[in-house]
């Protein structure tokens, strides 16, 4: 009974692992069935918002060291834009070389990694439409790159995306 005590704690306390069960042949075994923890919306849009946070810091600082420029220079909106200070901005062949060599691949990691969360129950459809919309958005401007240096026109691919996830709750994101 203590070694199956110790075990039900045991796999409390490491997460998403394990809950224990099995019976009383004096062995002390214990059969392990593994279960995945499931957050609440809360938590979800917690942990969602803080990749997001990772990924716009991320492409921010990506962009200052390639365009030589320091934090005051430029800054990446919540809808994704990029908004340089007057006089700062770099050409646009530079700027579409870093929308297809560093953004698009960030966004793209950001949504593998936003995809991997467990989501909600009952909230998998609606969540996978975010990420969908997000997905559509970024593969426009993967076949269009000279978009990403018009804000307007940025602002419009992830108006979708950004309207659904905001309507979920998302905060960080920059969707």
């Amino acid at each position: 009974m203590r070694v199956r005590l110790i075990a039900v704690l045991l796999a409390l306390v490491a997460g998403p692992v394990a809950v224990g069960c099995g019976g009383d042949d004096g062995s002390g075994a214990v059969t392990v069935v593994t279960t995945e923890l499931v957050p609440s919306k809360h938590d979800y849009i917690s942990q969602a918002d803080g990749l997001c946070a990772f990924y716009e810091s991320r492409v921010e600082e990506l962009g200052r060291k390639r365009f030589g420029l320091n934090a005051k220079d430029f800054r990446v909106l919540e809808s994704g834009r990029i908004v340089f200070r007057p006089g700062h901005r770099p050409p646009d062949a530079q700027i579409e070389d870093f929308v297809l060599n560093t953004a698009v691949p960030n966004f793209r990691e950001e949504l593998d990694e936003l995809r991997s969360l467990t989501t909600p129950r009952g909230n998998e459809r609606r969540v996978a439409a975010i990420y969908d919309s997000v997905e559509d958005a970024v593969d426009e401007l993967e076949a269009n790159p000279q978009s990403f240096a018009d804000d307007a026109a940025v602002s419009r691919l992830f108006a979708d995306a950004r309207r659904v996830g905001r309507a979920y709750g998302l905060k960080e994101c920059g969707l």
